[in-house]
């Protein structure tokens, strides 16, 4: 299983670099990373939960 805190911060760096970044297409692959990584962050969440029942 993935570290949560990791996740969580490379889809932070991910949403910041497109931010940063001015070409059309960056911005998309760096929003698509950043909603990849988010999303295994947020099933680390069920995970947890569900080894806690």
């Amino acid at each position: 299983m993935q570290n949560p805190k990791c996740a969580r911060k490379a889809a932070l760096a991910y949403h910041a670099a497109a931010r940063n970044a001015f070409d059309e297409s960056a911005v998309a692959a760096a929003r698509a990373c950043g909603h990849a990584a988010a999303t295994a962050h947020v099933a680390t969440h069920l995970f947890m939960r569900l080894f806690m029942l």
